[in-house]
């Protein structure tokens, strides 16, 4: 049987086109007029350099490990209600074998460098340092292990860093996105199916205040992402979707840009309509998940900071988008 998640349209992903339902787009119209500006960050001075963070990090002993050599054991085994032959696996380490040896130095240096964005005079002295002064001149510490505990800890450590030591300075002129032409001042009239969604469900039920026009319906993951696009929402929802990667382009310190997953317009009785904008996550983030959701978190705070109606929200499962959204109906903040 195929899994839900890996249905796939087989035509050249060129060829592929979602239409936009314009009219629901349009309640978007004002604050996109803000996603479509251009931002710069800016970075507040601070006392700590990377040569500091970088020595902090990498005279942690704990980071390096002399790696076992590992063996991948192999056989046939039965499967029961099918009655097939398959092959199970396991690996491990091999028993009473000695240290690999490590990397030659200046490759794992440069590793190092390409991994973290560091630049090598940063790292050799420290790096230099613990392995002639700590670890005895002994190479096998400069193992595939170690490489990924020095990466890991580097990011998470900048990361941390820079997270709280930036903003969002809006420039004078727009630049165009995946779903808004700035020349003209309007949303496009269909953009790439593959920008929306790779996998698609033929058996969506369609709601007129989708983003787009359906079937099909387009998602990338099959949790939180589906149950969020087919939720019967309630009336004060007006428009909601999901959306098209580098719809709104949020510059990162790390470089690059991200966008939301979703959006919504929330309509309140007693208050101006509310643009809640949610990035799904799975429960076991990544560092580079978390500099993304660092990075949205700030750029909605700016434009809060503006006296501009929008909510941000992380979520790992549709329950708590649902309930991010009945608070904001009730007139509670985010």
């Amino acid at each position: 049987r195929v899994r839900a998640d890996r249905i796939r349209d087989n035509k050249p992903a060129s060829r592929l086109r979602v239409r936009l339902r314009k009219e629901n787009w349009e309640q978007l119209s004002s604050i996109w007029e803000q996603f479509s500006r251009r931002y710069m960050l800016q970075f507040e001075r601070s006392g700590a350099s990377l040569e500091q963070i970088a020595a902090e990090v990498l005279r942690d002993p704990a980071l390096y490990i002399r790696q076992k050599p590992s063996q991948v054991q192999q056989r046939l085994v039965s499967n029961e209600d099918n009655g097939r032959f398959e092959v199970a696996q396991r690996e491990g380490e091999l028993a009473a074998s000695e240290f690999m040896a490590g990397m030659k130095y200046g490759h794992f240096l440069k590793q190092l460098a390409l991994r973290t964005s560091l630049p090598v005079n940063v790292l050799h002295p420290v790096l230099m340092a613990m392995l002639r002064d700590v670890l005895h001149g002994d190479s096998r510490y400069l193992s595939e292990i170690s490489l990924d505990n020095m990466t890991r800890a580097l990011q998470t450590r900048i990361n941390a860093h820079f997270a709280q030591r930036h903003d969002y300075l809006p420039l004078d002129f727009q630049a165009s996105t995946s779903v808004f032409d700035s020349t003209a001042r309007q949303f496009r009239e269909e953009i790439s199916a593959e920008i929306v969604g790779k996998n698609v469900d033929e058996n969506a039920i369609d709601d007129p205040r989708s983003l787009y026009q359906i079937p099909p319906l387009r998602y990338d993951s099959v949790d939180p992402e589906l149950p969020l696009l087919k939720y019967d929402y309630p009336q004060q929802v007006s428009v909601f979707g999901k959306l098209p990667k580098r719809a709104i382009q949020i510059p990162k310190y790390t470089g690059g840009s991200t966008t939301p997953d979703f959006v919504y317009r929330i309509e309140r009785q007693d208050a101006d309509s509310v643009y809640l904008l949610v990035e799904t996550k799975a429960e076991n983030m990544r560092v580079g998940d978390q500099v993304i959701l660092d990075a949205q978190r700030k750029f909605f705070d700016m434009l809060r900071r503006q006296n501009i109606n929008v909510e941000f929200a992380e979520a790992t499962s549709a329950p708590a988008v649902f309930s991010t959204i009945n608070g904001l109906i009730e007139g509670k903040a985010n």
